[in-house]
């Protein structure tokens, strides 16, 4: 009688235990879905300083399981480097694809755009700016307004410095060097490449006649960059008068001063 009444008991209980699993197994709702952004295409672009990246940047968004999660709001914006994206929200669609394109800033460099999806884990992507390839203006950098005797190479080199309408230097573009008049020496070399940071240099040594003297440097038709030096004046011969002095330099040019 004991025993069985114990067999009983166990075989409620049993049954007590399978029917409140199988309650909560009917009560049961899954979790949170967490969706995530993944990138598809767009990475390792380059293009040329304010124009639009050739492709699209896209991404994807996903549950835990892989499926897509569409009509989902993904915000776009750049974090470095300048430029500017659109649309700056794109919505998923019913493959969790989203997009944007890019319109590059102005300077040459690399440049980041991000995706966001709410509060998640953004995405990057970085592309390549390049400087415009066609010249817009070749500055001076140094080397003007120096001095020396006549025939002596200046100390400083003249450099220049080529760049495109967004001040991003301008490689590899031939820049002419020449001096202004019989008086005003040689330089060396005479023509040169600009170089990656768009600069190109020479060295002027100076005509055998003193005073002021004067080399441009050159690329197509772009106004030219001008240098000028003088020659310190060494004089052969003097002549002083009652009210001024003349004196001839060695190269046979004649200076007067006084009244």
């Amino acid at each position: 009688m004991f025993r069985a009444k114990i067999r009983h008991l166990l075989a409620l209980g049993l049954g007590t235990t399978t029917t409140i699993m199988a309650g909560c197994g009917s009560e049961w709702t899954p979790g949170p879905e967490i969706v995530a952004l993944a990138t598809v295409s767009g990475l390792g672009q380059s293009g040329y300083t304010g124009t639009l990246v050739p492709n699209p940047f896209v991404v994807r968004a996903a549950d835990q399981s892989g499926n897509a999660a569409e009509g989902l709001t993904v915000t776009w914006r750049v974090v470095s480097g300048g430029g500017s994206v659109s649309p700056s929200q794109s919505v998923t669609d019913a493959d969790g694809l989203a997009s944007t394109t890019l319109r590059l800033g102005t300077v040459a460099g690399v440049q980041t755009v991000e995706a966001v999806l709410g509060r998640g884990q953004p995405v990057q992507f970085t592309v390549t700016a390049r400087a415009v390839g066609a010249p817009a203006r070749l500055l001076v950098v140094s080397g003007a307004d120096q001095s020396a005797a006549p025939g002596a190479t200046l100390g400083d080199s003249l450099v220049v410095r080529l760049i495109d309408d967004f001040n991003n230097p301008v490689s590899n573009v031939e820049v002419v060097w020449t001096p202004v008049g019989s008086l005003a020496g040689r330089v060396s070399p005479t023509k040169v490449k600009t170089d990656a940071d768009g600069r190109a240099a020479a060295a002027w040594t100076l005509g055998e006649a003193g005073g002021p003297k004067q080399v441009e440097a050159a690329v197509g038709s772009l106004d030219p960059a001008v240098f000028t030096a003088a020659g310190t004046v060494v004089y052969s011969v003097v002549f002083a008068g009652s009210r001024h002095t003349c004196a001839n330099d060695v190269g046979g040019v004649s200076y007067c001063w006084g009244f």
